[in-house]
């Protein structure tokens, strides 16, 4: 088959731009991981507790801005420690609460980032932002949403790769909540 002229520059035109579209860097970038979960139970009767993670997180490459969806899972909590005696019959201790406990937080942060100058591409990330965590399952009468603020690190290998994850997210309002959570995740960015 001959193409003309004019065939060749309609070609050529509609050729141009996906080609330009794929030597562009990504406009938007998705992560995906898991990991193990420490959080505080918000009582001081209790050991910290450990539970399991999983989050999806979303970046635009012409911004800082991130945004994640993330759920924390602590199951119940056997360890109990008591600091203080309880008080002497006929008054008794209240019933601590050993869980478990779910929760899906929403956390957009910014996260800025570092390139190492080595030629093993290694790449910091560093966010801080706001929290807000809705527990599905908490201690009845508690509160179900609890406000907070969130601080992390990722080390990426490559420029789409492998993270390995440690963030803070510390919670303001939660009487009988957990005070924190500190996730500690794998996850690949594509």
């Amino acid at each position: 088959m001959r193409f003309g002229p004019l065939s060749r520059l309609v070609l050529l035109l509609l050729v141009l731009p996906i080609g330009t579209l794929h030597a562009q860097a990504k406009p938007i970038t998705a992560t995906l991981g898991a990991g193990v979960l420490f959080a505080d139970n918000g009582d001081h009767d209790l050991l910290s507790s450990r539970g399991a993670t999983g989050f999806v997180r979303v970046n635009w490459s012409s911004s800082p801005l991130m945004l994640e969806a993330a759920i924390q899972y602590v199951p119940r909590n056997d360890d109990i420690v008591f600091i203080a005696a309880c008080p002497p019959a006929p008054a008794s201790c209240a019933p601590a609460f050993i869980g478990p406990t779910t929760a899906i937080t929403f956390a957009p942060a910014l996260q800025f980032a570092e390139r190492e100058t080595r030629p093993s591409g290694v790449t910091v990330l560093v966010r801080v932002g706001p929290s807000l965590s809705w527990h599905v399952r908490r201690q009845d009468g508690s509160e179900p949403l609890a406000v907070g603020a969130r601080a992390g690190m990722s080390v990426r290998l490559g420029t789409d790769g492998v993270l390995l994850s440690a963030d803070i997210f510390r919670l303001f309002n939660a009487e009988s909540l957990p005070g924190w959570y500190l996730p500690i995740t794998l996850g690949i960015e594509f």
